[in-house]
């Protein structure tokens, strides 16, 4: 992990997060506009690396779920068992929702970062240390689970300007 990301105090962490919708929604406007296409349409292209901007969206999104859910049982259960997903890009297959539109899904950007940034704004200093672990055994922190939120969050925006400047 970046070693920015892990110095990261919580208020920073829950300032990115509060940050993360207004960027993905900046940079797809941006190229919606330059292209002169609906957001919808832009996102679907396939750019030349074989992404498009729907997908990682869609990570951002369901893996930010999920390290929310992971948090959430860090804070209340004693060494809880965690998906590898949580912490592992390689693992990490979603699929967006049939039939949703772009705005849903910066929509759903929105509240998960909201609350996502809210839960990680409530922990109190000494959870942070609490831990649980990956399936395979890799123990982690409170903190480690929040700032790979904020990682997630800032690597599938970078992957989502590098698509989007991609497609033609």
């Amino acid at each position: 992990m970046d070693p920015s990301i892990q110095r990261l105090s919580a208020a920073d962490v829950a300032a990115a997060l509060r940050s993360f919708p207004r960027r993905y929604r900046s940079c797809i406007a941006q190229a919606s506009a330059l292209r002169a296409t609906s957001p919808d349409e832009l996102m679907a292209r396939t750019a030349p690396d074989g992404t498009n901007g729907t997908s990682h969206l869609c990570d951002a999104v369901s893996t930010l779920t999920l390290v929310e859910r992971a948090l959430a049982q860090v804070l209340i259960s004693d060494d809880p068992a965690l998906h590898p997903a949580v912490m592992d890009p390689a693992v990490r297959d979603w699929d967006p929702p049939m039939g949703t539109s772009i705005e849903t899904m910066l929509e759903m950007l929105d509240q998960q970062c909201d609350d996502l940034a809210d839960q990680v704004a409530a922990v109190h200093s000494p959870d942070w240390a609490r831990q649980g672990h990956i399936a395979d055994g890799e123990a982690l922190t409170a903190i480690d689970l929040a700032h790979e939120a904020v990682r997630v969050g800032s690597a599938n925006l970078t992957a989502l300007e590098r698509t989007l400047a991609g497609l033609s």
